[in-house]
Parts: structure tokens; sequence; C-alpha cells
């Protein structure tokens, strides 16, 4: 396994002494890479058991839940790299993390029974998830 050169961390000087400071734009390039890297492994919101999952899902279980959330991670990050602006004080990281919980309420208020009924309905869930945040921002 290759090991990353290490990164030297930008630091401020206060009365106490030497504070190291995160270089937080690099962090957050590095993290938004590995989230991509990560998140191409997975399914694209076309899960093959979708109908079998829904239905455990509605019976109470939660993994079927993460199954199909974790199969649609992907759209929700595209989502946000398509939009013109980031919502009002999210880095693109947040706006990944909310992008994420607008999937979550998706399923949660979903009453279709399709793979592609899902798609379209967290798609307009995880919008209107990001503009309601731009617009309690605002």
């Amino acid at each position: 396994m290759r090991r990353r050169a290490a990164r030297t961390v930008p630091v401020r000087v206060s009365h106490q002494g030497t504070v190291p400071q995160p270089d937080r734009e690099g962090e957050v390039v590095e993290a938004l890479e590995l989230y991509r890297t990560e998140v191409a492994k997975l399914l694209a919101c076309a899960d093959p058991d979708f109908s079998t999952r829904l239905a455990q899902y509605r019976a109470g279980d939660e993994d079927a839940g993460r199954a199909i959330t974790g199969s649609c991670l992907g759209m929700a990050l595209a989502l946000v790299e398509s939009l013109p602006a980031l919502p009002a004080g999210l880095d693109v990281l947040d706006a990944v993390q909310e992008a994420n919980a607008g999937l979550v309420e998706a399923l949660r208020t979903f009453s279709g029974d399709t793979a592609g009924e899902f798609a379209d309905h967290a798609r307009r869930t995880i919008l209107d998830w990001l503009g309601a945040i731009e617009g309690a921002a605002g």
C-alpha cells in the first residue's frame, strides 16, 4: 500500500504557543475526492432488489432503507455538484451531507413502488431540502 506524503499544516501563533490550523480548503477537496471514490463503487440508484428492499423497509427493516439510500448517494452528490451555487453558509461537504439528509427524507415520504419513481421523488426532495436551507439562511 502506497503511503501519502505528509502535508504541511499552516500554523498560527497565539499567546499560548503554536496551534496547528487545518488547511480547510485542501481538506475539503481531499474529503470530496474520497467520497466520490467510495460513492462510485455503489449502484446508481437502480438497485435490482429495489421492490424487495422497499417492502422490507416499509415493514420496519432499517437496513433495507440504508441499502436504498446508499444506492442513491451518487445522485445526491451529482445534484450538489450541479448547483449553480451552494446554499449560503455551506461548503461542499456540508451541502453533500444535507443532500444525503434529503435522500433519507425522500425515502421516508416515498409512496410509490418503483426505483424510477423513487429516483424522481428523491431528486425533487433533495433539491427542495437544499432550497429550504438556502431560504432559511437568506
